[in-house]
């Protein structure tokens, strides 16, 4: 009996603003997230607290600033003293899940406090090469995976839609993509776009670069960015499914929908590359999109703002 039956916090890894069209990019064309704008508002510079991925949910879970709840090293965790939004909602009556994708949001990092499912992948390497893992994945082949594609997480995203839709809920949906490693469904390559025979269709790992081992020329730059770019393609598609699949039960219009991002990716802006390393804009600015229930505004906001308003 809620006045919003549903919200729904669509989070995508490593998107920078500027690679969206709603943001103003013409090489790559992001139709779902354009729609979600339309319908909502969009905010021109919102910031991330963090520019990688466990500070940065920790402050949007609990509004705090990272020199509060100091889950800012890798073997750090989110403290159970701070009080989350999925903990507010759960107890203002709304089931709660998320369905997320990020080796940092597995449960020992605690981000997902107050969630009543939680659905987290990858799952852990330690339990795929274990021996129980081994008979349980040859009685039920792929059950136990350490890899989920952005198609899967769909799917598993839609089936429980289908299973939930009427609840009073609160959805968390995280996809990994376009995180590294780039490796898109061919498809999704622009067709103008210059292959580099010497990377091919994947690129896996920031280390070499970032060490100093390999200085990609201009024209493997390109390509690397190509190769994220067509990841932001791929990842728009199926957030398509996910709009399509809300307004096929009647959820979209009355739905409270924030779409956003933990953080972006430099490539070579300011001679870096990837996220983690800077507070540069292409790191912490995000894309932050809100559709509020039951009205389509269509607007766009200049004012700064942070994701960690959100709760």
């Amino acid at each position: 009996d809620h006045d919003v039956s549903h919200v729904i916090l669509i989070t995508i890894d490593t998107l920078r603003k500027d690679v969206l069209s709603a943001y103003g990019s013409e090489r790559v064309k992001t139709p779902t997230i354009d729609g979600i704008a339309s319908d909502g508002v969009l905010f021109e510079h919102a910031y991330s607290s963090s520019s990688w991925t466990l500070p940065s949910f920790s402050s949007m879970m609990t509004g705090l600033p990272v020199t509060v709840h100091k889950a800012h090293r890798a073997d750090s965790m989110l403290n159970d003293e701070f009080t989350t939004l999925a903990e507010r909602l759960r107890d203002s009556g709304y089931h709660t899940a998320a369905i997320v994708d990020n080796y940092f949001l597995h449960p020992e990092y605690n981000v997902g406090q107050g969630f009543l499912e939680y659905d987290y992948h990858p799952k852990r390497q330690k339990a795929i090469n274990s021996f129980g893992a081994t008979v349980v994945n040859k009685l039920f082949p792929g059950s136990l995976r350490n890899y989920t594609s952005t198609k899967e997480l769909t799917d598993i995203s839609i089936e429980w839609l289908k299973e939930n839709r009427d609840r009073d809920f609160f959805l968390w949906l995280h996809y990994f993509d376009p995180h590294i490693p780039y490796a898109p469904p061919w498809e999704y390559i622009a067709k103008d776009a210059v292959k580099d025979n010497s990377i091919g269709y994947e690129w896996h790992s920031a280390t070499r670069i970032r060490s100093g081992h390999f200085a990609p020329n201009e024209a493997q730059r390109k390509w690397i960015k190509e190769l994220y770019d067509a990841e932001v393609r791929y990842v728009d598609h199926e957030l398509g499914r996910i709009i399509a699949t809300l307004k096929k039960y009647g959820i979209y219009d009355d739905a409270l929908i924030i779409v956003t991002s933990d953080h972006g990716e430099e490539f070579w802006e300011h001679g870096g590359f990837e996220h983690g390393h800077s507070l540069d804009n292409e790191v912490i600015g995000v894309p932050l999109i809100i559709k509020l229930p039951g009205v389509e505004l269509g607007e766009r906001r200049a004012q700064d703002v942070t994701t960690r308003s959100i709760p």
